[in-house]
Formats: C-alpha cells, sequence, structure tokens
C-alpha cells in the first residue's frame, strides 16, 4: 500500500477522537490539495483535511487486500489521486 492510504487509514480513525464519523472525500481532496500547492506540509495537510472534512455518520467497512477499512478513507484516496495526482507518495 502507498503511504498516503496508510496514512488517510489512520487519519480516518483519529480525526476527531472519540467521535464517529466519515470523511467527505472530494472536500478531502479539495482541502488537502489546495493546502499542499500552498507549501504546507505533507502530514500536516492531512490532518486539516481530516478535520476540515469530518462529519457525524457511520463509517462503513469495506475490505482491502485481505483488511478492513472504512469506505470513506479509500474514497478519500481516491479522490486526492484524481484531484492532485502529483502530491500522492
Amino acid at each position: 500500500m502507498e503511504k498516503l492510504l496508510i496514512t488517510l487509514v489512520t487519519l480516518g480513525a483519529l480525526a476527531l477522537p472519540g467521535k464517529t464519523g466519515v470523511l467527505l472525500p472530494s472536500l478531502f481532496a479539495a482541502e488537502f490539495c489546495s493546502l499542499r500547492d500552498r507549501g504546507l506540509g505533507y502530514d500536516e495537510s492531512l490532518r486539516m483535511a481530516a478535520k476540515g472534512s469530518h462529519v457525524e455518520g457511520t463509517p462503513k467497512r469495506v475490505p482491502f487486500h485481505g483488511v478492513m477499512v472504512d469506505e470513506d478513507v479509500l474514497l478519500s484516496y481516491e479522490a486526492i489521486k484524481r484531484v492532485c495526482p502529483g502530491h500522492v507518495r
């Protein structure tokens, strides 16, 4: 797995500790790409995008390479690959 996806899986669980929620993939990607384009660090951009695109809800779990992950995290990863592929590590 790529580093970005691993980081997103972690952030999906840590976006707002103690609260269940989901990431809005398009908003997450737009925010992440914008922050990166403005020169903000990689990890900080991921954290800020996660906080800004996190809404209340129950994440749907899906299998990915034999591991169960939140679907919103996978969709956010795919959105970043479409919106700003140059920022995918």
